[in-house]
């Protein structure tokens, strides 16, 4: 006698990056954590890749809904997000939380769902909210900091420890050291795994000096995590099981300022008969995220005075701050290198590169006065 099992879809999420063209990310990889794991393995669920995400199903008895093993009404599912291409995926992304809450080296991607708000629609997902952690760690960690200016007179301060649910863990006054830092045992074991936040108070609890947000899991601590994603259901819905629930994370690219080096690696550039220019001839394309004309304005003289490339004649353009260009899949045609004659009864143009390189996806991007820069050397 045969034996059918059954499973239904219990979600599909799928990651969205504008950089490509076709809308899906790529290179970007979801693993469920290892307690998440056991999760799924006890309550009879599979996870699958399917393509530009993933998706999770349950055993069903014959009706193909009802759980054969029920995991609700409160269940959580984490996923570590991964990638093979870091630099790339790093230049690429605009990870900024908010102009105050900028994407530095240690931060830890964190997206979340919000189970009153789950969408069964797969062409209306939800979309996961975002969230920037200052770092993640074990369950036992000291945590250092520094109080900066008003520092309290008493050199002491409040310090309180909640976890994602509003929960006072801790609440306990700190002194500082004589080399100015504050230094507290935290003790998570035998806490849940996720989301705390530490805020640094004065001793009255009268303002807020600083906070900060962690992710705790003794598994995942010491490794090279980049993101955490959670999809959590509510008991208070009470509907886990009820729909094929669709959720979508939503990475967005950066916008960058173009800087050209244009080298005279060949010494042939007569500066005295001849000035360099770059513009851009690429008609608008509604498909596209460019909206030409980009204008790039000559930096310094020409040659520049201060900079030269390996002892050479070096001519920097740049464009428009106010105007910044998306990083994209599909490269930027149009920009022009031109040689125009400086005799202004023979302005001759020459065109000499048609189509300027576009910068490195997976380079080095700078930040100059609080403006993104991407970096392209030509040599001419």
């Amino acid at each position: 006698m045969s034996v059918n099992i059954l499973y239904n879809r219990l979600f599909n999420l799928t990651v969205f990056h504008d950089y490509y063209k076709d809308g899906k990310a790529k290179n970007i990889y979801l693993k469920p954590t290892e307690q998440s794991s056991e999760l799924l393995r006890d309550s009879r669920m599979l996870f699958r890749k399917i393509p530009g995400g993933v998706t999770v199903l349950y055993r069903t008895l014959d009706d193909e809904t009802t759980p054969f093993v029920n995991a609700g009404p409160v269940a959580k599912l984490v996923f570590t997000l991964e990638t093979d291409r870091l630099r790339e995926l790093l230049n690429i992304t605009d990870f900024n939380q908010s102009p105050s809450k900028k994407f530095k080296s240690g931060n830890v991607l964190y997206f979340k769902n919000d189970p009153a708000a789950a969408s069964d629609d797969p062409d209306a997902p939800e979309d996961l909210a975002f969230e920037l952690l200052d770092f993640l760690s074990g369950s036992l960690f000291t945590y250092e900091f520094k109080v900066s200016s008003p520092p309290p007179p008493s050199g002491d301060v409040l310090l309180t420890l909640n976890d994602e649910d509003g929960t006072t863990l801790l609440n306990e006054t700190v002194s500082k050291a004589e080399d100015d830092t504050y230094r507290l045992s935290i003790d998570l074991r035998g806490r849940k795994t996720g989301k705390y936040t530490l805020t640094v108070k004065n001793p009255s609890d009268s303002s807020v000096l600083s906070t900060t947000v962690f992710y705790m899991d003794d598994t995942l601590a010491g490794q090279n995590t980049t993101g955490i994603v959670s999809i959590a259901f509510d008991a208070a819905t009470n509907r886990m099981y009820q729909k094929t629930w669709a959720f979508a994370l939503r990475l967005k690219r950066k916008s960058t300022v173009w800087k050209y080096f244009i080298v005279d690696k060949n010494k042939t550039t007569d500066f005295d008969a001849f000035r360099l220019s770059i513009e851009d001839k690429a008609p608008s394309d509604p498909e596209l995220p460019y909206a030409p004309p980009y204008v790039f304005t000559r930096i310094g003289t020409e040659p520049n005075d201060d900079v030269s490339i390996n002892g050479l004649d070096t001519v920097i353009f740049k464009s428009e701050a106010a105007k910044a260009i998306p990083f994209y899949e599909q490269p930027k045609f149009g920009l022009q290198l031109k040689k125009i004659s400086s005799d202004p009864l023979d302005p001759v143009e020459v065109i000499l590169i048609q189509n300027l390189p576009n910068p490195r996806h997976n380079g080095l991007v700078k930040e100059d006065t609080g403006k993104l820069e991407s970096e392209i050397f030509v040599f001419i």
